[in-house]
């Protein structure tokens, strides 16, 4: 009689205590020289049992029907089946007698045999793998209610093992967050990040390229803001790489619920002017190659509705208006880098400020403590230790309100310094914007300053600049450092 030698290994943790391969082959090779079988071919397999479908075991049945071989012998029952259709299958050929003989380490099964043994032993093999089985459903169910992932770390995450949780990788992360900024913007396809990403040198842990379906897959898995989903939704513990505000807007237009259309301003001033006689806006037109504006006449009142005003003269006054604010960027850091040098020289005055505070605080702590120690010790009346007691809280408190006080201004000054620059910055780079030529880089100067522009008789009748913006107006040009900062009304806060 010939026998087929079968060895399995499964790669899942239910298998992980049995002989390895190498190991059901020797003691069943020792097995098969000892009891004098015929080995006719020795076939392994690394794959789970608890589904049918295998590719080994399809071969070994295969063989046993064409009867080029008349036995298997493998380690034990459930090396081969943990499923009732492999387990028939065996069952049903050896009732046929197509296989004469399952040999086991353990015992030998024939076609004479009563099937109960049998048919017990393969059922409490499927039955292992189906307790298993909805133990680890509910040791997962467990984890994820207590805010953890049962899994591999999705991508920009990683696994901590020794904790046993979730940790954001420094690395991946980044790509993660700009991945939702970017295709929420409207402005980049999945293929143009995808491409993006590779060339800045993003790559999978296989070194392979992100590829755009990884991508989509990204996109929508709600874990990067927090919440894990796996048959419902459960809210994590480890920390969310985004908002679930921007999440939602990215999927929303994923899935084409928002349709954004860009904005193609072929005229760099229509919907930014009013007409000062009926109020109404201003539109374009373009005729013989020239713009020119001219009011929509909403009302059907206006007598300046068939008044044409070309483009050309409209750049060159709002030009005028954006120049005058403007301070030549050379002049903008050294009048920075000189009030930096200011507030330096003022540091050692602050911080001895802050440290005389600090001292007087500690000193009062002591005080206090000495005082207390003094009345716990019967030394110090009780009426005299709450007068004393109070007189040194109250003074406490003043010096944390000095102190408080003293670091919000520090605070305050850096930032209004910093505001400072980026007002005068701003002016700046709105000149290069209008100079550029562009309609749309025009228009984009013109809203970052302006407001209100009102036209009267094909002139600008009047206008209102923004808010932080209103000092820079002084009607004439500054062109020195010392000009700049002879400014003293530019008494600028930060924006709350």
């Amino acid at each position: 009689m010939k026998y087929i030698l079968y060895c399995r290994k499964s790669s899942e943790s239910e298998d992980r205590q049995v002989l390895s391969i190498e190991s059901q082959k020797r003691e069943l090779s020792e097995l098969a020289q000892k009891e004098s079988i015929t080995i006719l071919q020795t076939l392994e397999e690394s794959q789970s049992a608890k589904e049918p479908g295998r590719p080994v075991f399809a071969q070994m049945v295969k063989l046993l029907s064409a009867k080029k071989a008349d036995g298997i012998l493998c380690w034990k029952l459930d090396r081969l089946a943990r499923n009732p259709i492999d387990a028939g299958q065996i069952q049903w050929m050896l009732q046929q007698n197509i296989i004469k003989s399952v040999r086991t380490f353990e015992r030998e099964y024939l076609p004479k045999d009563n099937v109960l043994m049998m048919n017990v032993e393969l059922s409490m093999a499927n039955q292992y793998i189906r307790d298993l089985s909805e133990n680890v459903k509910r040791g997962n169910r467990t984890k994820l209610q207590n805010g953890g992932w049962p899994s591999v770390a999705p991508f920009g995450y990683k696994n901590d093992k020794g904790e046993k949780t979730i940790l954001v990788d420094k690395k991946i992360a980044p790509y993660i967050v700009r991945l939702f900024e970017m295709y929420s913007s409207g402005k980049y396809s999945l293929q143009e990040i995808s491409n993006i990403f590779y060339d800045e040198g993003l790559r999978t842990k296989s070194g392979n390229k992100v590829f755009k379906s990884s991508l989509h897959r990204i996109i929508k898995n709600p874990f990067y803001y927090g919440v894990m989903h796996r048959v419902g939704y459960y809210k994590g513990n480890h920390k969310p790489l985004i908002s679930q505000k921007l999440w939602q807007e990215t999927n929303d237009f994923l899935d084409g619920k928002i349709r954004r259309k860009e904005k193609k301003y072929l005229f760099a001033f229509r919907g930014i002017l009013s007409c000062t006689s009926c109020g109404c806006a201003l539109t374009a037109v373009q005729k013989k190659g020239h713009i020119y504006y001219y009011c929509t006449n909403g009302k059907g009142a206006c007598e300046e509705h068939k008044s044409y005003i070309l483009s050309e003269e409209l750049t060159k006054d709002i030009g005028e208006i954006i120049n005058r604010l403007a301070i030549d960027r050379e002049i903008i850091e050294k009048a920075y880098e000189a009030k930096k040098q200011e507030d330096i020289l003022d540091d050692d005055f602050k911080r001895n400020a802050i440290h005389n505070i600090e001292n007087q605080s500690q000193a009062l702590k002591d005080k206090q403590s000495k005082l207390l120690e003094g009345y716990l010790d019967g030394l110090i009346p009780e009426e005299s230790y709450k007068e004393k007691s109070e007189a040194l809280s109250k003074n406490q408190a003043s010096l944390a309100l000095q102190l408080d006080s003293l670091q919000r201004k520090n605070a305050e000054e850096f930032s209004t310094l910093e505001r400072v620059k980026d007002i005068f910055l701003t002016a700046y780079n709105a000149t290069i914007l209008f100079s550029e030529g562009l309609e749309e880089r025009k228009r984009e100067a013109v809203e970052s300053l302006l407001l209100n522009i009102s036209i009267q008789n094909k002139k600008i009748a009047s206008y209102q600049l923004k808010k932080y913006f209103k000092p820079l107006d002084v009607g004439y040009k500054i062109t020195t450092f010392s000009e700049l900062c002879a400014r003293k009304d530019l008494n600028l806060r930060p924006s709350p």
